[in-house]
């Protein structure tokens, strides 16, 4: 019975596929009406060029069988055509033979150029259509009502990708419920691009309501809001739901999980957030599952099922944790896993050695900890493979054994490595990137045995480690094919041999010991094709001359920063977007500068010896950022800066400039050109550092414009007036210096420094500004009150935000601010550092307590005023403070006992005031000083040498007596150190996302890695 089943089935497939073999396959000659449609359509298209397919339409050659893109059924009549890649730009009109083809079933029109024109009326006569394809045509516009009326589709296609300047596809009116009503027919509906525009409940029932038969749902870049609505569920047929780039701005509903024939689910790039359902990911049916850049959204991994179809899992920029199931080894189907920048921990499971189809595996910028496991390089399909910025340790030892024959891409790149690279990873044959900057590898790499072996190598980088890269060839065939090379800090002595390299667009060799003239030759490297060159941080000395013919043609970066370059003549090429020579002994900026930075958007000539006056041709840049502190400069800064609309930075701290600060105009506005008062409505500026300079007069009200300014460092120069009472309209304000000048006057007047959320350093110090502190001001500085790790989420935010155009978050800030009794520069303003600095004014009143609020303060400086009454008790809440001077005021009272649980407090002083009774006892209180509570006659107790009377003990809730061990006190004392230890200790032990931004705070910002910050080299994410 069984088998006689088997023939029956085999019989009835059979037929299908003879008459489907009838129908498309068996075609009769085309008939003379259907020909002469075709030739006058061929006639009337226009195309930019020529076509693969229109030029086999021969008018002596049969069009059913020999034409390409026709398809004809076996009367003659044309059932297909597909049009499409044929650059057609026009000749479809309403009244195109297009639309005569009355038998026409299929029309593809796909990867034109109709020139951006509505769509022509006609479609609808095509009353057989079952498939019509006009993604990426060219049209735009209103969708037509008239599609409504095609009954028969099943596939219908608008798709269109947004490229700069496009006009998308709207869905108005018809709206999407009008389009669709009709069309009952249709399985697979492709609407990406299409300005929808429709809210969740809405669209959802739209769909769920007309098209009960859909199978595939695409609405990418839709303009769709949330949330979901439960009525999709309807769609049970569907299998394919395609919604990234819409703004959902919602939660992702566990109803996901009941499309019991689900296959492909894209929820990118979706502002979801909450938690994501772990249901979802087990249906049982999913192979490809996209969630990625919903940074908001948490989750973790479920333990997936045996045998799971899962092929692609792409989660990059969201917020998922937690460890890798050792059931992920269940996924034996699994070739794509993108984990990249999510907050991932734990050790690699062994298990991964079952995932034998895996291609690409991207685990990068996670927290990944432990040696790397021997079976994650035992995968045979293995070709890109990133696993930087973790926290691996251990040495690679002979990992490559062969196995990873098909590898093409390695990172492993920012983890704790060490130990010498194997000689078998250089066995790696199809190898062409190779990144193994900032570990610890140590040993002699021979570039000339690397690059033998390593013959389809284009991007090397093995910067910042502890290696000596040598190359004693001067075979420049050994490099031909490099094309991005990055050797910083590798012991360097002598620049490889790179002159006939016809590839290369990248070189980095900085913090090396090369010495001596820069070769000419390195102008020819890449054959016109460098790109970027660093230099910096050697001790290369100025350029030998002349310049090859071509030299500079397509250069774009050059950073020769903390060399020997000297004199008055720097490499200005024409082509340079980014121009670093800061640290060097140049003396003077080239007169004619503009026509050499033309296309420049970075410039820094900062920490030089150049005198003289700012040249007024360097107004006539196009520069985003321009430094040029610390140097001689002398005289005013040139009135022509008001032309300069793009700058965003400007820093001329630290010359001897004078004169009244410059006002800033558009040059093609309205305002008269002597009008000194106004910045542009336009002002793009976001730092703005005159630091240490010799300017008078008041600073400028215009500066309001600048509503983006981040950075306002006017300190140390000869300013009058009250303070800005405009400040309160700069929302993105972080940094604010006023210190060392002659302002005066009340703080706070009208709401001045009201509205400031994003304040974290503010040093109005050294001035005669007076008046009582405004309170309610300060309850707006939110910045200063976020904890440790919600500041240290904000950091990494702002990390990863920096984008390799060079515009103001590129660059980097410095600020001076005293902490610990000493000056100190930052050179990144950091959002984990807040300081405020009142100190040398004429304050009175009382020290508001709100400031206890500002839970992440790190310096409070409020010497040298006149305020009194008591120390507010609410200062003890500020775990993160490390300087607190309250020195030379008015202040009463007792020294608060909750100062003693300030476990970071290293700097302490709170002389000359007229504070009494005893100094709080405790190890933290002993290791300061006596003069931090000197000039206060009734204090008492150590580490004064005056001993407290009986009449002066601490209240008896806290102390007993003099003589009797004080259990209570010797526990807080206790559970404060082991408070101070944990602080400190436990995060690094146990929150390891809080040691890997204590490590990159370290390494990428505080120390002056200026090239690496501003010029990330791109990485390749196939």
């Amino acid at each position: 019975m069984r088998i006689l089943l088997s023939f029956i089935t085999w019989g009835f497939l059979f037929s299908v596929l003879l008459q489907v073999d009838n129908n498309i396959c068996v075609q009769a000659e085309c008939l003379e009406d259907q020909k002469t449609l075709l030739v006058q359509l061929n006639q009337s298209l226009v195309s930019s060029s020529s076509t693969s397919k229109r030029s086999s339409w021969s008018p002596d050659t049969d069009c059913c069988s020999s034409w390409d893109g026709v398809t004809c059924d076996t009367s003659g009549h044309v059932l297909s055509l597909d049009l499409s890649n044929e650059s057609i730009e026009d000749g479809v009109n309403s009244s195109s033979s297009l639309f005569k083809f009355r038998y026409l079933e299929r029309l593809n029109l796909a990867f034109n150029y109709f020139g951006s024109i509505p769509i022509p009326a006609g479609f609808d006569r095509l009353v057989n259509l079952t498939y019509l394809n006009l993604s990426n045509s060219g049209f735009n516009g209103q969708i037509p009502i008239s599609f409504s009326r095609m009954t028969r589709l099943v596939t219908f296609d608008l798709a269109t990708y947004q490229f700069p300047g496009s006009i998308p596809f709207t869905l108005n009116n018809p709206d999407l419920n009008m389009l669709t009503r009709n069309l009952k027919e249709l399985r697979v509906l492709s609407l990406d691009g299409v300005n929808i525009s429709a809210h969740g409940s809405k669209w959802c029932k739209a769909l769920s309501s007309s098209v009960p038969k859909l199978q595939v749902l695409s609405l990418s870049n839709c303009y769709l809001s949330g949330p979901f609505d439960k009525s999709l569920t309807q769609l049970q047929s569907l299998y394919e739901i395609r919604l990234s780039g819409n703004n959902i701005s919602g939660e992702v509903p566990e109803f996901f999980s009941e499309f019991r024939n689900l296959t492909f689910l894209d929820l990118s790039s979706c502002e979801l957030h909450g938690n994501f359902p772990e249901r979802i990911l087990k249906v049982g049916t999913l192979e490809k599952f996209y969630l990625a850049n919903n940074d908001h959204l948490q989750g973790s991994l479920p333990e997936f099922p045996m045998h799971g179809l899962l092929q692609e899992l792409i989660l990059f920029n969201t917020s998922f944790s937690g460890d890798l199931p050792d059931s992920i080894g269940n996924l034996i189907l699994l070739s794509r896993l993108d984990l990249w920048h999510c907050r991932f921990n734990g050790s690699i499971p062994a298990s991964v050695s079952q995932l034998k189809q895996l291609q690409y595996l991207d685990l990068s910028e996670n927290s990944f900890t432990g040696t790397l496991p021997m079976a994650l390089f035992a995968i045979p399909s293995l070709q890109y493979m990133d696993l930087s910025e973790n926290q691996f340790t251990g040495q690679l030892g002979e990992f490559f054994n062969g196995s990873l024959s098909s590898l093409e891409t390695l990172d492993l790149s920012m983890n704790k490595l060490q130990g010498p690279i194997p000689a078998t990873l250089f066995e790696l044959s199809k190898l062409d990137t190779l990144a193994l900057s900032s570990n610890n590898f140590n040993g002699i790499v021979n570039l000339d045995a690397l690059f033998s072996k390593l013959n389809n190598l284009t991007d090397l980088d093995l910067s910042n480690n502890r290696l000596s890269v040598i190359s004693s060839s001067s075979n420049p065939a050994l490099f031909l094919q490099i094309g991005f090379l990055a050797l910083s800090s590798c012991n360097l002595t002598k620049i490889p041999s790179l002159l006939k390299n016809t590839e290369l667009t990248t070189l980095d060799l900085s913090n090396n010991q090369i010495q001596g003239k820069i070769p000419n030759w390195i102008w020819e490297i890449g054959d016109g094709s460098l790109d970027s060159l660093n230099l910096s941080r050697n001790l290369l000395e100025d350029p030998d001359r002349p310049f090859p013919a071509n030299s500079f043609t397509s250069i774009k970066y050059i950073d020769l920063h903390s060399n020997m370059l000297q004199g008055k003549n720097p490499i200005l090429p024409p082509s340079a977007l980014f121009l670093d020579y800061s640290s060097n002994n140049l003396t003077s900026i080239i007169p004619n500068a503009s026509s050499y930075l033309s296309n420049a958007m970075f410039f820094s000539l900062s920490n030089n010896q150049i005198n003289g006056e700012i040249p007024a041709s360097i107004c006539e840049a196009s520069l985003e950022v321009l430094d040029l502190s610390f140097n001689n400069l002398s005289g005013p800064v040139p009135p022509c800066l008001k032309s300069m609309a793009r700058l965003r930075v400007l820093n001329l701290r630290r010359n001897s400039l004078s004169g009244q600060i410059p006002h800033v105009w558009r040059s093609q506005g309205s305002i008269p050109p002597d009008d000194f008062n106004s910045y542009p409505e336009s002002c793009d500026l976001r730092t703005f550092n005159l630091n240490e300079n010799k300017f008078e007069g008041q600073l400028p009200s215009s500066l309001a414009n600048c509503t983006m300014l981040e950075v306002l460092d006017v300190g140390n120069n000869q300013l009058t007036g009250g303070f800005p009472s405009w400040l309160g309209s700069m929302p993105e304000l972080r940094v604010l210096v006023l210190q060392n000048n002659r302002f005066q006057g009340p703080l706070g007047n009208g709401g001045t420094v009201c509205n400031l959320a994003m304040l974290q350093i503010i040093d109005i110090s050294s001035n005669k500004f007076s008046g009582n502190l405004p309170k309610e001001c300060f309850s707006s500085w939110k910045t200063m009150m976020v904890d440790e790790q919600e500041a240290a989420r904000n950091h990494r935010d702002q990390i990863i935000g920096f984008g390799f155009a060079f515009t103001d978050n590129n660059y980097q800030q410095a600020v001076t601010v005293t902490s610990k009794g000493q000056d100190m520069d930052l050179v990144k303003i950091l959002i984990i550092f807040t300081s405020i600095d009142f100190s040398n004014n004429n304050f009175e009143g009382e020290i508001p307590d709100i400031i206890g609020n500002f839970t992440s303060l790190n310096v409070l400086n409020f010497s040298s005023n006149a305020f009194e009454g008591k120390i507010p008790s609410t200062l003890g809440k500020l775990k993160n403070l490390e300087s607190l001077d309250l020195s030379s005021n008015k202040l009463s009272g007792e020294i608060p006992y909750e100062l003693a649980g300030l476990s970071f407090l290293a700097v302490l002083n709170l002389s000359f005031n007229k504070l009494v009774g005893r100094i709080p006892p405790g190890s933290q209180f002993q290791t300061y000083q006596a003069s931090s509570f000197e000039g206060n006659d009734g204090l008492c107790g150590s580490p004064l040498l005056k001993n407290c009377s009986s009449t002066e003990e601490a209240p008896q809730d806290v102390l007993t007596s003099d003589n009797e061990p004080d259990w209570i006190l010797l526990a807080v004392t206790f559970s404060g150190c082991l408070m101070g230890i944990g602080m400190v200790v436990g995060p690094q032990c146990f929150w390891k996302k809080g040691r890997k931004y204590a490590d990159k705070l370290v390494n990428k910002i505080i120390t002056m890695k200026c090239f690496a910050c501003i010029y990330k080299f791109p990485r390749k994410r196939k």
